[in-house]
């Protein structure tokens, strides 16, 4: 299924991940959960990106690249700004449908975006369960910081650093919804993973979903990077 294009909040140096795949599959934050096809590796480039910072996957916002000279931030936080009132996507929905006839309670939104469009419509579906919103403090700002501070008396606000700390609680339901193609680092993907299996319950599940992107998306000045491509983008 095709989710809404995300990038990453930049200013004309800063820089988005899109990640491309030309097969129809459910990629594994930003994909809908399988195998894609990776591009050229930006290494053996002239000009090539290369990372500046030894940041962990919960360190951010910021991570800092380097083509040539010239330096590239990457703020995730900003991804999701462009997304205020764009629909949900069908499929995930109907997941936390199917969910509220499941005896699990505690359910975690990792990477909620800006305007937590998904945890709001958990917390109306199923206001009863323990809902849990993992996303950086910088997502908050404007007129979202007013979507979060409604949202706050039914949810506990984690940054990822403090998921990350936290290894005790567990949860019965885990969703990433376009989260993993604003995480440059494929080792940093897949802590998250491991991070959310580690967590989940017996009987619990890791749902992600993605949009495909394809090359021929990428505006002008997309610079390759390991499986994907940097983005720009101005907010």
């Amino acid at each position: 299924m095709r989710g809404p294009r995300e990038r990453a909040s930049t200013d004309p140096d800063h820089a988005g991940i899109g990640r491309a795949s030309r097969q129809r599959a459910r990629h594994w934050r930003r994909r809908d959960a399988g195998s894609f096809r990776p591009v050229r590796q930006a290494s053996d480039q002239p000009g090539a990106v290369k990372r500046d910072d030894g940041r962990s996957w919960y360190q951010g916002p910021v991570f800092e690249y380097r083509a040539s000279s010239k330096p590239i931030v990457v703020n995730v936080a900003g991804s999701s700004w462009p997304l205020s009132g764009i629909n949900l996507a069908k499929y995930v929905v109907s997941i936390l449908k199917d969910f509220r006839e499941l005896p699990g309670t505690t359910i975690v939104d990792f990477g909620a975006g800006s305007w937590l469009r998904y945890a709001r419509r958990i917390q109306r579906l199923m206001g009863d369960r323990n809902l849990y919103v993992v996303e950086y403090s910088e997502a908050y700002h404007g007129k979202a910081a007013e979507v979060r501070r409604k949202l706050e008396p039914h949810a506990t606000f984690w940054s990822p650093a403090e998921f990350a700390k936290d290894k005790k609680q567990r949860f019965d339901l885990a969703i990433l919804v376009n989260v993993l193609n604003t995480i440059p680092e494929e080792t940093h993907r897949r802590s998250v993973f491991q991070a959310l299996a580690a967590r989940l319950n017996p009987r619990g599940r890791l749902v992600v979903y993605q949009r495909m992107w394809v090359e021929s998306e990428n505006p002008k000045g997309a610079l390759a990077y390991g499986d994907g491509w940097m983005v720009p983008q101005s907010n």
